[in-house]
């Protein structure tokens, strides 16, 4: 059993985020949301962890892990909803983050139940922030997946290749999601790496991954016929890589700088990112009748589909969204008389063609303005009392950019927390 209590202090100047920025956008300076600040105390990122391994059979080392937190999902405050401010914090819903078995053999390993995404070699490139993960651009999401992985001792370091059968974005398209990857970790140089408030620090070596997702996309055809339907391919590439500036000395994490890097590009893939929809709706609605080529004059049409992953343009032309995505993480772990360490970076996620996608309601799903760019600059300091208590504490500058070069609207977010790990 493992895990962490953690208390957060959390101000920021605008109410558009709760614990989580994700990829959400900042509300804009015209509405009361953006005009306005919020201050929020919280526990519900504390989480508990159960690890059980069994006995090994046949030379094959099986264990399965349960892990939970307190954000599970809550109604959103607002006057329709039948939720309480009280209720939000202190009394927050149990939630399961991770529930797979795993079992290994000369190298091969075997996987299924809920965990990380191998798109993006999660959680390998995680980029440390005190305010709760992810932070905007940042390539996050858990979810049900068969995998296969087979490690190579290459002397100079280890290879490592993966492919995974993964739960679809859309269970209508009646194809699973398919990802692969290789990773290369070389052997003889490592740095002090830590990715997140309560996650232990430990030397990782040097890496570079490779990773791909290919996945289908199913929406009522825009012919007039009620059963016909059409496919779209979605298809994305990430590239991650750790570097250790300052190396680490026999396994020591004292007087060490590292430097994470990710990329991704492609499209119909929004959903690897929390939160981001780009202001498309869930689920999408096409024009409702009389769009260019509907003879029929087919009525609306409503494919159960996640906002961020694709939307219907003027013409009622269905579109997958194209994102972009970087970041970059600087790490630097102070030597061991002062067991403190100090990250910082940015991260963007961009789409090319959001503004141009459009619902029956006009713009996006109420009518307003798509967001197409989000951007975060994130500077943290972190203390250790000991092996169990942590003090941390983060600036955030988030922005968001509606309708292509339009509106920029900013938040500032502070935060203190507070960890006992166990």
């Amino acid at each position: 059993m493992s895990g962490f209590v953690e208390a957060d202090l959390t101000s920021d100047s605008t109410r558009s985020f709760r614990e989580v920025v994700g990829n959400s956008p900042v509300a804009a300076p015209s509405t009361a949301a953006g005009a306005n600040g919020r201050f929020e105390t919280s526990i519900r990122n504390s989480r508990l962890n159960f690890t059980v391994t069994a006995p090994a059979i046949s030379e094959w080392k099986t264990k399965g892990v349960f892990e939970f937190d307190l954000l599970g999902f809550d109604p959103n405050l607002s006057a329709s909803a039948n939720n309480t401010e009280g209720g939000l914090y202190n009394s927050p819903t149990y939630r399961a983050r991770h529930a797979y078995f795993k079992t290994e053999k000369d190298g091969w390993e075997i996987l299924a139940g809920q965990t990380w995404e191998l798109f993006g070699w999660q959680s390998y490139y995680f980029t440390p922030s005190v305010s709760v993960a992810p932070l905007p651009a940042l390539t996050y999401a858990r979810t049900v997946q068969v995998r296969g992985t087979k490690n190579w001792d290459l002397g100079a370091g280890t290879l490592t290749a993966a492919v995974a059968v993964v739960r679809p974005p859309q269970a209508d398209a009646a194809m699973p999601d398919l990802q692969a990857g290789l990773k290369f970790a070389f052997c003889c140089r490592g740095s002090g790496y830590m990715m997140g408030g309560g996650a232990p620090r430990k030397v990782e070596p040097i890496s570079v991954g490779l990773s791909g997702t290919v996945r289908k996309i199913n929406t009522p055809s825009n012919d007039g016929v009620a059963t016909d339907t059409t496919n779209y391919t979605g298809s994305a590439l990430a590239a991650n890589i750790f570097i250790p500036i300052l190396a680490a000395t026999d396994k020591n994490i004292s007087n060490t700088l590292s430097l994470t890097a990710s990329v991704t590009q492609g499209s119909g893939y929004g959903d690897q990112f929390a939160g981001f929809t780009g202001g498309s709706a869930s689920n999408l609605i096409a024009a409702a009748t009389g769009a260019t080529g509907n003879t029929n004059n087919r009525t609306t049409a409503q494919p159960v589909l996640d906002g961020g992953i694709g939307d219907y343009d003027a013409n009622n032309n269905f579109n997958l969204v194209q994102i972009t995505s970087y970041n970059v993480n600087l790490q630097y772990h102070f030597p061991n008389e002062m067991p403190d360490w100090v990250t910082a970076g940015f991260g963007v996620l961009s789409s090319d063609n959001m503004d141009s996608l459009v619902t029956s309601a006009g713009k996006t799903s109420n009518g307003g303005t798509p967001y197409d760019r989000e951007r975060v600059y994130y500077a943290n300091y972190y203390h250790e009392f000991n092996s169990q208590i942590r003090l941390a504490a983060e600036y955030d500058y988030i922005d968001t950019e509606y309708g292509n070069g339009g509106t920029v609207a900013n938040d500032i977010r502070y935060q203190l927390s507070g960890y006992f790990l166990f």
